[in-house]
């Protein structure tokens, strides 16, 4: 009787002590609560101009075209709420490049780590972009992680889902702040843009992300 309930004990604590660690680890990555619509980027300064595609630009007005918000019956990866907002040349409708910021909350840093794997760039548009969906077109490349931008993020990585790194018309930026996951997107066709300058506005986002969650 008495080994029997050493063995229950030993069991509940096999248990109870890596949820317990799990549920403390969760509180300690815990970020201020704030609406995803606070995170995204009023006035971004991105590049104007780069000559890394096939059509060198010159001059690019970055200007807010569209805002988003959804709610838990409607926002992508399964997040409890999510804000997206939308940056165009001049404003222009169907205007190439676009850049989009997209912010997704969770309920824990646990269920945000969760998807930040399950929902990374490569497996969530798979069927969309040459370099996810075509193992022969360049997804070597595409999958390497091209280093870092964030010193705050508790996760990060950059994919190109077209194109390559010195010249990628489809970038992504991922990464992870609590329970929060920040998306940042670049799409320009013949407009290619290399890591340096997609860094850039990466970066943007990570600097305007990390002080708004130090308040």
């Amino acid at each position: 009787m008495q080994k029997k309930q050493y063995t229950i004990a030993i069991a509940l604590a096999l248990i109870l002590v890596p949820t317990s660690l799990w549920a403390i680890r969760s509180r300690i990555d815990a970020k201020p609560n704030l609406p995803p619509i606070q995170l995204l980027m009023d006035a971004p300064r991105f590049p104007t101009s780069w000559d890394s595609g096939e059509i060198e630009v010159t001059s690019i007005y970055w200007r807010q075209s569209a805002t988003h918000l959804y709610g838990k019956d409607d926002a992508d990866f399964r997040a409890s709420t999510a804000a997206e907002r939308y940056w165009s040349d001049r404003d222009l409708p169907f205007a190439s490049p676009v850049v989009s910021q997209n912010i997704y909350t969770y309920t824990s840093p646990i269920w945000a780590a969760l998807h930040f794997w399950i929902s990374r760039p490569e497996f969530a548009f798979r069927n969309d972009w040459p370099n996810f969906s075509d193992p022969s077109v360049g997804s070597d490349e595409a999958l390497t992680e091209f280093g870092t931008v964030s010193s705050s993020a508790d996760s990060q990585r950059f994919v190109c889902g077209m194109g390559g790194r010195n010249s990628c018309q489809k970038w992504f930026y991922w990464a992870r702040y609590g329970q929060y996951l920040l998306l940042m997107s670049y799409f320009g066709p013949n407009t290619g843009l290399d890591i340096a300058d997609f860094s850039k506005i990466a970066g943007e986002a990570d600097r305007y992300v990390t002080s708004q969650l130090a308040r």
